[in-house]
Formats: structure tokens, C-alpha cells, sequence
């Protein structure tokens, strides 16, 4: 049996396939070296040391830039090292504990610790490791992200030394105020002591109290008083005979305080209870009716029985304290009005939570007062700016300043999107660092700016479209020149010259005719008018716009035989302001043109009134019509011309314009002017040089 050959043909055919399947292998091939280029750069670029190891043998595969600058080795040396090269060796840094590690990351959960790693010059220092098991070029391999944290140990240490100092402050000023305390109540006890040392000498107690710099009264068990020591005068302003035998109550001390404390009650409560009246803040009353507060000692004075005979009072003004501390706390009640009525949103973010919001910052994010305290801070950014977000706010918290202002999306309760200006500031609060920040609600300016840079878009497309069609205006008028005006006059020419020749020759040949040049002559002037009438009807100017439109309806239908045209014009020339009349003609002869382009119709319908206090035209017609929605969503910079002309035409001219269109059904404008209008200038008419 003969083998098979095949032919030439087939044989070119199967070289040209293998060629064509050659050509697609080394065109994939050069993308994958393409994109194996850029994904190195990327790996290359990130700021975070990256190894990528062998899972089983724990061999460093491949590493970045960022690893050859931490540890100091270059490329090729990293590549023969294991981990226990790279760490501190010793536990818990060692080989085994980062084999621990690697087996839990390899088991598919993703390990994220702290470990102390040395490099080429034997310098230890802190790394944050996040362990992944992935899947690189068709194999599993271990992917480690290292960044380095020593700056932010060394400042955990420096904050723990100082914390270990403010303890020690703190244990040290409780001892002395322990011993202060131990003081006072030694000297509490002193003043007892002499109190009943005086009773034993009535002349030696009198010297003393009386010389005192302190508020010292006596009552007896009625409450009145028995003894007001000088000071006390002085302070109260009554003299001893004023005031001694009267009660305390009403005299000095007020029977209703500015607290409404009522004294009779207290009162009662003391004699039952004085030992829980030891030391009291009262308000106090002067004779000249000033309120003071006195800070009071008080021991109660029993007979030889134990019954409760009196009381020794020892007291101080603290009027002056008293006063900082009502100002201390109107000042916080005002700031505290400030911040929650302030109409930008106050905030307070410690450890990536919420610890303080005002009621605008809830608001503003579409959350209760209660439901804001708490929340994580990531959940109310965007995700796209979420890194961004944070990277600034990790670099002021770590005091290395950046961006104190930005603006970013946001996200509220119910997912919407809005746009947050944000102002923040590093502070302590409660003894730990957080993000003091201030915001504002800023989407309707970006929205503003939006459709500002929306219209500016607009009004470029705008500005190229109208030399667009500046120049197709120019073009068409050069052309119905050229294949009219200027093919007629050349011919008018020749034939002119011919007859000066004849004339001059008298030779024979066929006569040119003097009619058929002044045939054509007219037929020039005809072509010459129409190119005019196009540019500007002058029916226009000298007979108005009802006869422009009747005008260009018939030119329209001697052009388009298989469109009929019914037209109703109910309104007189001169209910017309003439700075209208070339708008409406405009948007009329732009409208018929859109119907013989695209509508496919055999019926345009035109009314054109008055009625009541406004002027309208209505053009209406049976084509296949079009999606005015789906129109309308394209960004109106990327529209055609015409229907933007014609909207634009009508309300520069402080018109309405109305358009409607269903698909099968046709299409209906409806433009409409005020009457009498305002006076405003014609749209500009396009130019020809």
C-alpha cells in the first residue's frame, strides 16, 4: 500500500499553523515575562521585608530589597541561610521556636508575632513576622512579612520606665499624704487634748482660742452659742456680746442653704451622730449677709456621764477654694456645652476604638450617642482609604507628625457613602496615647466639585464640537461652491472666451449660444441664493419667522418626498420679539433635520401658537423613536451636538424645552418662551471666514 503524502499545499498550510502557534507561544511568553517584571518591581517596592521559603525544608526561596537593608546580607547570601542565621538564636528566638511558627502557619492559620532578629553585624533588633502558607507558581510555599518595630519597643520601654517612675511618685506622694493625714488627726487629737487642758485652766484656754488664727465656736446642747473666739468675730463681724446666747442656726449658718440643705435636719443628725460630723463642709453666713463656706473640726463635748453636752467647733475659710472649684466645674459644664453643640464632629480614638463622640460626630456617621462609644474606628472609613486612614493615624500616635488635615470617604450606619475632612492631634487620655480628632461632613461640596468639574468637561466638549462643526459648515459651503458656483463660472469662462474667439476669428465650428451662458448664469445666482438662504434665510429679516417656517417647510418636503408635513400656526408676526425669532427658527430647522437623519417617519406634525402668556412650538413626529433614559445617562459631555444645541438655544433664551421619545412610537419637543419675554440676545450664529 502506497503511503500517504501530502500535498504542498497541505504541508504549507500545517508550516503556517505551527508558525501562527509559535508566534502566539513567544507573544504569551513575553507577557509572562512581562507581568513576572512588574509583579518583581511591586515585590521589590513594598516597604515590609518579604521572604517567601520553602514549606518543607524552611529554605529561603527568595527576598526583597527591604530584607538585604534590615539584615545588612546581600541577595545571594540570604538564599544560603536558615532562620536560626537570622534571629537571636536563643529562646524564645530560636530555630525551634520558629519551626513552631511555620508548622501552625502551614496548617493554613496565618501567625502574626514579635521575634528578635540579628543581623550581619550582630545587631539584635525587633521585627513584627505575619507567617502565610500560599501557593506560588503552582507550588506551596511560606510567605513572610517582616516589619521593623525596634523604634517602636524602644518607646514601649521608655513609656514603661516612665510608668514605673509615675508609680513610685505615686506610691511616695501617698506616704506623704498618709503621714499628713496621721499628722492631722494627731493634731485633731492635740487640739482635744488642749481643749481639756484649758477646762482646767479658764485663762490659759482663753489666751489660746483667742489668739488662734482659726474659726473657733462653742454651742451648747440647745445649739446656741457659749463661746466666739475673736477670730471668729472679726471673720463674722459680730461682736461677742452680739453673739453669744444665739442660736447657730439663722445666725450663722442659713436655715436653707444655696444647696437647699435644710440645717434643722442636719442639726438633729449631728447630736445623734457626731461622730460622723468629725470634719464638715459647710455654708456659712456674715453678718453683712456675705456667704462663705468654712471648713469644720468638730468634737463633741460630753460631761462627767458621757452625755453630749456641746460642741467644739475649729474651722477654716476654704471660701477662695470653694470659688475655683464652682469655677473649675462651670468651666467644664461650658466646654462641655461647646463640644457636644458644636457643629463639627468631636471624637476621641484610642486603640483603633471610639472612647469619645459628640452628638454630631454620631449623627454625621447616622449612629445613636450610644451605639458610636465603642466602635471600631475601621468600620466608619471607607475600605479603599482604610490603609491610608490608618498609616496616618500609626505616625501620629508614633509622634512623627505627617498630615494634620485630609479629607476621606467614610462610611455611615446604613452603607452610604459620604466624604469626612478630618483634623487630628496626637493626645493622652486616661494615661495612654489617642487621636483627638475634629471633623466635618464635607459630600455636598465634593458632590459641588464634582459637577463643576462635570460642566467644565462640558463645556470643552462643547467649545471642540462647535469648531467641529465650524469647520463641516466651512467644508459643505467650500463644496456646494466648488461643484456649483465655481464649476459654473469656469464654464461660463471657457465659453466666454470661445465666443471672443469666434468673434474675433470668425472661424467656423458650432456656434456658442449667448442663452445657454446667461442660462447658466441664472442657475449660478439660484445655487448662490440657496447657499445663503441656508446660512441665513434673509425671508428671515425681511418677511419674519411665520414665513421662514412655511418657507423651510416646503424646502423640506421638496427634499424629502416621503415625509409629509402638517404644520398649524396659530399666532401673528408680531406676538413674536425678534430677539426670539432665530432661536425658535434654530430649533425648528435643527429638529427637521434630526427627523430626516434619524426617525424613519412619513409624518412630522409642527404647531406653532400663543397661548395665554406663552409662546410654543410643538414638533411631533411618528418615527421609530429611542431610549431617552439610556440618552440620557450618557455623560451629556459625549451627547451629540443637536439635541444639546437646541437645549441650549432655548434656555439661554430663558425658554423650556421638553423632549419625549418611546421606541416604535416616536418622538415629541415642546419648547416654550414667557410673554412678553425678557430681553436677551440671540445665541450666537456660527461664522464663516
Amino acid at each position: 500500500m502506497t503511503p500517504y503524502k501530502p500535498s504542498y499545499a497541505a504541508l504549507e498550510q500545517k508550516i503556517q499553523k505551527l508558525e501562527q502557534k509559535l508566534l502566539q507561544q513567544q507573544e504569551l511568553e513575553k507577557e509572562l515575562r512581562e507581568s513576572e517584571k512588574n509583579y518583581r518591581a511591586i515585590f521589590e517596592a513594598v516597604s515590609d521585608a518579604i521572604f517567601v521559603q520553602d514549606i518543607e525544608t524552611a529554605q529561603i526561596i527568595d527576598v526583597n530589597k527591604k530584607v538585604c537593608q534590615l539584615w545588612g546580607y546581600s541577595r545571594e547570601q540570604l538564599l544560603k541561610l536558615q532562620v536560626e542565621d537570622l534571629s537571636a538564636g536563643f529562646p524564645p528566638y530560636s530555630q525551634t521556636d520558629a519551626q513552631r511558627w511555620i508548622r501552625q502557619a502551614v496548617q493554613g492559620k496565618t501567625q502574626v508575632f514579635e521575634w528578635l532578629a540579628k543581623d550581619k553585624s550582630d545587631r539584635f533588633f525587633w521585627i513584627e513576622a505575619h507567617l502565610k502558607h500560599t501557593r506560588i507558581g503552582g507550588m506551596d510555599r511560606l510567605l513572610v512579612v517582616v516589619r521593623d518595630i525596634t523604634e517602636s519597643k524602644q518607646a514601649q520601654k521608655a513609656l514603661q520606665k516612665a510608668n514605673d517612675l509615675l508609680e513610685k511618685r505615686v506610691k511616695a506622694r501617698t506616704a506623704e499624704v498618709m503621714m499628713a493625714n496621721e499628722q492631722l488627726r494627731q493634731e485633731i487629737e492635740d487640739r482635744m487634748r488642749i481643749e481639756m487642758a484649758l477646762r482646767a485652766s479658764e485663762k490659759k484656754y482663753r489666751d489660746l482660742v483667742q489668739n488662734a488664727n482659726s474659726l473657733i465656736i462653742q454651742t451648747d446642747i440647745e445649739g446656741r452659742i457659749t463661746f466666739f473666739n475673736r477670730f471668729a468675730q472679726i471673720f463674722f463681724g459680730y461682736t461677742e456680746e452680739e453673739i453669744l446666747g444665739k442660736k447657730e442656726i439663722g445666725t450663722i449658718i442659713p436655715t436653707v442653704d444655696s444647696s437647699g440643705l435644710k440645717w434643722n435636719v442636719r442639726m438633729k443628725d449631728l447630736y445623734l451622730h457626731p461622730e460622723k460630723y468629725e470634719y464638715y463642709e459647710n455654708e456659712n453666713i456674715c453678718r453683712d449677709g456675705r456667704r462663705v463656706w468654712v471648713a469644720w473640726t468638730n468634737k463633741a463635748i460630753r460631761d462627767e456621764e458621757g452625755n453630749i453636752a456641746g460642741f467644739l467647733a475649729i474651722g477654716n475659710d476654704i471660701s477662695e477654694r470653694r470659688l475655683v472649684q464652682k469655677a473649675l466645674v462651670e468651666s467644664e459644664r461650658m466646654y462641655s456645652t461647646l463640644v457636644e453643640n458644636s457643629l463639627t464632629g468631636i471624637y476621641i480614638n484610642q486603640s483603633g476604638r471610639i472612647v469619645f463622640a459628640n452628638k454630631r460626630f454620631a449623627e454625621i456617621y447616622g449612629y445613636s450617642s450610644e451605639e458610636i462609644i465603642g466602635i471600631e474606628s475601621w468600620k466608619l472609613v471607607h475600605p479603599e482609604d482604610r490603609d491610608f486612614v490608618f498609616e496616618l493615624r500609626e505616625k501620629r500616635l508614633r509622634g512623627e507628625g505627617g498630615i494634620t488635615g485630609y479629607a476621606a470617604r467614610g462610611l455611615k450606619k446604613n452603607g452610604s457613602i459620604i466624604w469626612i475632612e478630618r483634623i487630628n492631634s496626637r493626645i493622652d487620655y486616661e494615661g495612654k496615647p489617642a487621636i483627638l480628632g475634629n471633623i466635618l461632613d464635607i459630600t455636598i461640596r465634593k458632590k459641588m466639585q464634582e459637577e463643576w468639574q462635570k460642566s467644565q468637561q462640558e463645556l470643552q466638549f462643547l467649545s471642540s464640537q462647535l469648531l467641529t462643526v465650524q469647520e463641516d459648515e466651512r467644508k459643505r459651503i467650500a463644496s456646494d461652491l466648488h461643484d456649483t458656483i465655481a464649476q459654473n463660472l469656469a464654464t461660463i469662462k471657457i465659453f466666454l472666451n470661445n465666443k471672443l474667439s469666434q468673434m474675433d476669428e470668425q472661424r467656423e465650428g458650432p456656434e456658442i449660444s449667448l442663452e445657454s451662458i446667461i442660462l447658466m448664469v441664472q442657475n449660478s445666482i439660484q445655487e448662490l441664493r440657496r447657499i445663503m438662504m441656508h446660512l441665513r434665510p434673509s425671508i428671515l429679516d425681511d418677511l419674519g419667522i411665520l414665513a421662514a417656517i412655511n418657507w423651510h417647510c416646503r424646502e423640506f418636503q421638496e427634499r424629502h418626498t416621503q415625509i409629509r408635513v402638517e404644520k398649524k400656526i396659530d399666532i401673528d408676526e408680531n406676538s413674536v420679539p425678534n430677539s426670539l425669532k432665530i432661536v425658535i427658527y434654530r430649533i425648528f430647522q435643527e429638529a427637521l433635520n434630526n427627523i430626516a437623519k434619524h426617525s424613519h417617519a412619513d409624518l412630522v406634525r409642527i404647531v406653532f401658537r400663543k397661548k395665554k402668556d406663552k409662546i410654543k412650538m410643538v414638533i411631533l413626529d411618528n418615527g421609530t423613536g429611542f431610549d431617552l433614559n439610556a440618552a440620557l445617562s450618557v455623560p451629556s459631555y459625549k451627547r451629540g451636538l443637536g439635541l444639546i444645541g437646541m437645549k441650549e438655544r432655548t434656555e439661554f433664551s430663558k425658554g423650556s424645552f421638553l423632549i419625549r421619545s418611546r421606541r416604535g412610537i416616536g418622538t415629541y419637543i415642546r419648547v416654550s418662551w414667557p410673554t412678553p419675554p425678557l430681553v436677551v440676545e440671540p445665541f450666537p450664529e456660527y461664522q464663516t471666514c
